[in-house]
């Protein structure tokens, strides 16, 4: 049964309640310095919509959190989408860092990762559940298709601007990467929006490519092979 849409007004007030106190906890946690506050933010998200959807008789099947089409198809197009990442994060980030931001990529909070077996289980822990799970149902499954509907738009622009608004906003939450990692990172949440169409916006293509590629990333930190990787 199709969802109801309600007016701009009402979408904007309800973005303001779920992404309004995520930044308040988010900033907190970056000017403490504080990693962990950062996953508390998605998790304050990630619960307000979820009580959000339960007071419309909904659920979060509504931003693509179903069984996908074909499972063979949906991991074969996140194995794709993981090269495809790989490829433009090792082309773009020197071009970046050289000629847009001045910066390097800032991985500094993972260097307790590097050798170090228990932090990569723990890492690869929030790998997988804060940060591929989480924030992808919070960022391509409701932001996205919230900013879609608050657009206004007919046809294609609307999803056009959904995903270079969605994937900025899930950039800046890269923040304490620097600016060279927030670029990448809006790049990065246009490859999952990318995915999320082309499996038939189901979530599941984009949560598997965001934890391959972060689980990868994590792995090469941990073997020390990130000089001219990451």
């Amino acid at each position: 049964m199709p969802v109801q849409q309600p007016s701009r007004s009402r979408i904007l007030l309800e973005m303001t309640l779920v992404l309004g106190p995520a930044a308040l906890i988010y900033g907190g946690g970056y000017l403490m310095d504080n990693t962990a506050l950062g996953l508390v933010s998605i998790a304050a998200a990630w619960i307000v919509i979820g009580i959000l959807l339960k007071r419309r008789q909904s659920g979060w099947g509504e931003y693509g959190l179903r069984r996908p089409p074909c499972w063979k198809r949906t991991l074969v197009l996140a194995l794709l989408g993981v090269a495809v990442l790989h490829v433009l994060i090792r082309m773009l980030k020197p071009l970046i860092t050289e000629h847009v931001t001045g910066t390097p990529l800032d991985i500094s909070r993972f260097e307790a990762v590097r050798g170090n077996l228990p932090a990569l289980l723990l890492g690869l822990l929030i790998v997988w559940t804060v940060a591929a799970f989480g924030e992808e149902m919070v960022f391509r499954g409701y932001v996205l298709n919230r900013t879609a509907d608050l657009t206004g738009l007919p046809g294609l622009s609307r999803w056009l601007w959904a995903v270079l608004l969605s994937s900025l906003v899930f950039g800046l939450g890269h923040i304490y990467q620097g600016w060279t990692g927030v670029i990448l990172s809006c790049i990065a949440g246009m490859v999952y929006c990318g995915a999320y169409f082309l499996d038939g916006r189901c979530i599941w293509a984009p949560i598997l490519i965001h934890g391959i590629y972060d689980t990868s990333a994590f792995l090469i930190l941990f073997f020390g092979l990130d000089k001219g990787l990451l």
